[in-house]
This record gives C-alpha cells, structure tokens and sequence, in this order.
C-alpha cells in the first residue's frame, strides 16, 4: 500500500503543470470570445423555442379544426403512437439490503448561536 501511495505522490509531482501567465490582451481577448458567444448561444436558444412555439400553436390550431371536422379523427389524432414512441423500461423494483451495512444515524450537531 505505501509503495502505491509514494508512486501516486512522484507521478502527481513530475505530471505537475506550471502555472503559466497569460497576457492580459489574450485573457481580455479570451473573455470577450467567451461573451459573444454566450450571446450567440442565447440567441439560438431563443430562436429555437420561439420556433418550437410556432410549432406547437400550429399544431393545436389543426387539432382544433379537426376536432370541428369529425370527433372521430381528432380522438384518433390525439392518441399516442406506440410505434413512433417505443418505450420499455425494465429494472429491479426492489434492491436487497447491504450484508453488515452500517447505516447513518442521521445524528447532527446544531451550531446555531444563541444570543442571550
């Protein structure tokens, strides 16, 4: 176990970087990239959910003119196609107990001050 630890210790030591200065026209330039393209970012997030709107208002105008066409249709449009959307989940609904584990008492120390 120790001879582990001291060869953790001399790779950690050798793998080590030096801390390295930047200019500060770089870090300025650094940041200002950083900034544009969070702006950019947020505006094609933006641009994305206004189009998902759009969809999703033209999708409930069709729902609501085939609704006044036939009761029939719109049931059967609004049901969920289990072809398109196949979903299974399998997994344990209960797990067994840990052999000699230790649970935590949920003990706390209560550090607020009193002022008298």
């Amino acid at each position: 176990m120790e001879t582990g630890s001291h060869e953790r210790k001399a790779q950690a030591l050798i793998r080590k970087r030096q801390k390295v200065t930047m200019r500060e026209e770089v870090a300025e330039q650094r940041a200002q990239l950083t900034k544009q393209w969070s702006q950019y970012k947020f505006e094609q997030h933006q641009k994305e959910v206004t189009v998902l709107k759009k969809i999703i208002v033209a999708r409930d105008q069709a729902l609501e003119e085939l609704r006044q066409e036939s009761e029939d249709l719109w049931l059967e449009a609004i049901q969920v196609d289990h072809v398109l959307l196949p979903f299974k989940a399998k997994g344990p609904v209960a797990t067994s107990p840990i052999k000699d584990y230790d649970t935590p008492d949920g003990e706390y120390y209560n550090i607020t001050k009193k002022w008298d």
